[in-house]
């Protein structure tokens, strides 16, 4: 089988053709140029609305920070004073403890004062006692003496009795 190749058909170049496809290039080309200034339109816009935007965004963005800072500056204050509350209540507390402590130490204090007293009252007590006691054998011991010295006065006299009446018979 022989190949057979279709010879081409020399007709004379029709200009036609030529000039539709240089049209619709042209019309194409056309609408890509109007389609090109609508979107440097459209690129204009938004980036007028992203400079609206950003301006707007910053100052959004200065407002949430003032508040921000406000709120936080008032957390603070109010954490302060929370906190110096807190410390008044806890001195208060301490204070109380102390007072009671020194209640406490009052009581004990007086009481160690009386404990004291009733020490000295009974020491003295017992002195009195001891001394009492030894002025009792002092007057048990002179009414001894006395009672030998009278017993001795008794005897001298009875001696001097007998003797007086020996001398008188004598």
């Amino acid at each position: 089988m022989s190949r057979m190749v279709p010879t081409p058909i020399r007709t004379a170049p029709s200009s036609a053709p030529l000039e539709t496809m240089v049209a619709k290039q042209q019309a194409h080309i056309d609408e890509l140029v109007i389609k090109n200034r609508s979107f440097e339109m459209t690129v204009q816009q938004l980036q007028t609305e992203l400079a609206s935007e950003k301006v707007r965004y910053d100052d959004a963005l200065q407002k949430v920070k003032a508040q921000y800072d406000g709120e936080r500056k008032k957390w603070k204050e109010d954490s302060d004073m929370l906190e110096g509350l807190w410390r008044i209540s806890y001195l208060r507390e301490v204070t109380k403890r102390a007072e009671t402590s020194g209640t406490i130490l009052d009581m004990k204090n007086e009481l160690r004062l009386a404990k004291l007293a009733i020490l000295q009252r009974d020491f003295n007590l017992e002195m009195f006692r001891a001394k009492e006691s030894e002025w009792d054998d002092k007057i048990a011991e002179l009414e001894a003496a006395k009672d030998d010295a009278k017993w001795e006065m008794e005897e001298i006299e009875a001696q001097s009795w007998w003797r007086l009446r020996r001398r008188r018979r004598s």
